[in-house]
C-alpha cells in the first residue's frame, strides 16, 4: 500500500506551470500530467530545479490554481517527475471526475513490475543473459600491437 491518501486517475493532460525555482529564478514551462486526483497531480518532464516545499502555479486550459511540491524524482526521459499537492483543493481543475475518498491501492513494487513487463512487451527480439571478458589494447606508434 502506498502513502497516497486518495486514488489517482491516470491521464496525460497538457498543463503550464510557473513560479520560482530553487535559485529564485522565474520559470514557465509546458509539461504533462501522468495522473491526477482532486488534491494532487504527478507531472512528467519538468526541467525547472524544484524541491519539496516549493510553491508554483498550474494552469489547465483556462483554469489555474496553486500547488506545493511534495516530491521530486529523476525521470527515465527528459526532465524530472514532480508530485504536487493542491493548496486549493476546493477548486475544480480537471476535466474528469476524481475520487474524493478512500486510500489508493498504489504499490511501488507493483508499479516497478508493470514497467518491466511493458518494456519486455515492446522488445522485438528476446534478451538472453550473457557473460564473458573483454580486453582492450592500444596501438603503438607504428600501428602494430
Amino acid at each position: 500500500m502506498g502513502k497516497r491518501l486518495q486514488p489517482r486517475v491516470q491521464g496525460i493532460l497538457p498543463v503550464r506551470i510557473w513560479g520560482n525555482d530553487d535559485n529564485g529564478k522565474p520559470f514557465n514551462e509546458r509539461v504533462c500530467t501522468r495522473d491526477i486526483s482532486n488534491k494532487g497531480v504527478c507531472l512528467v518532464g519538468v526541467r525547472a530545479l524544484l524541491s519539496a516545499g516549493n510553491t508554483l502555479g498550474l494552469q489547465y486550459r483556462n483554469r489555474q490554481t496553486r500547488f506545493r511540491v511534495a516530491w521530486v524524482a529523476p525521470s527515465e526521459a527528459q526532465g524530472q517527475n514532480v508530485g504536487l499537492e493542491s493548496m486549493q483543493p476546493e477548486k475544480d481543475l480537471w476535466p474528469a471526475a476524481t475520487p474524493t475518498e478512500g486510500k489508493d491501492s498504489y504499490s511501488a513494487e507493483e508499479a516497478r513490475l508493470r514497467r518491466e513487463r511493458t518494456v519486455e512487451a515492446r522488445r522485438v527480439h528476446p534478451r538472453f543473459p550473457v557473460s564473458g571478458a573483454a580486453r582492450v589494447q592500444g596501438l603503438d606508434d607504428n600501428g602494430g600491437h
